[in-house]
């Protein structure tokens, strides 16, 4: 693994017991992609909702709801891929902020 994807994986599994509301499946697949490289550690951040879009202290980035577990601000930077970040929530309130490129 490389250096990135190494310190990624401490995050998650310090916090694999800390997120709020996330299913096994999605911890799982999140795990999955750390290992394969997609996923690495971006920041952590304090969210609120404003219609339909949510907030955070990170300057320009705009997230919504995939489902009930986690945020998603993503773009298609070619055809039929994307990159952006995901959002997953902590039970202290704040979320663990990954950034992805598929």
């Amino acid at each position: 693994m490389k250096s990135r994807t190494t310190r990624t994986m401490r995050y998650f599994n310090a916090l694999k017991k800390e997120f709020d509301s996330v299913d096994d499946n999605t911890i799982d697949e999140l795990r999955e992609e750390i290992e394969n490289q997609k996923i690495r550690h971006f920041d952590f951040a304090t969210f609120s909702k404003s219609g339909e879009f949510y907030t955070c202290d990170l300057p320009s980035i705009k997230f919504t709801k995939q489902d009930e577990n986690y945020l998603v601000s993503q773009e298609e930077y070619a055809y039929d891929s994307f990159r952006g970040y995901l959002a997953y929530p902590l039970k202290n309130g704040k979320y663990w902020i990954v950034s992805f490129e598929e």
